[in-house]
């Protein structure tokens, strides 16, 4: 098997991804359970922006899930 360590800003994953503009990835780190064992496979990112929700009072963010919603190209013919 081949492998390769590269490195990647946080700014090309999101403009991969296409989040919004005001979403600004914090941290990415490799999923764990609640006794440290990783997920292959599985990160977490920690992002701020406008659709997230408040921070509670001491500043920890709550845990959200990502639905995205492609839109598929359509076309329509209409009589002239």
């Amino acid at each position: 098997m081949r492998k390769g360590r590269i490195k990647i800003t946080n700014s090309l994953i999101a403009d991969a991804l296409g989040f919004p503009n005001d979403w600004e990835i914090e941290d990415i780190s490799q999923s764990t359970d609640k006794y440290g064992t990783k997920y292959v496979g599985e990160s977490v990112m920690l992002i701020s922006g406008a659709d997230f929700p408040e921070t509670n009072n001491r500043g920890d963010a709550e845990d959200c899930q990502l639905i995205v919603h492609e839109k598929q190209r359509t076309f329509e013919v209409k009589k002239s």
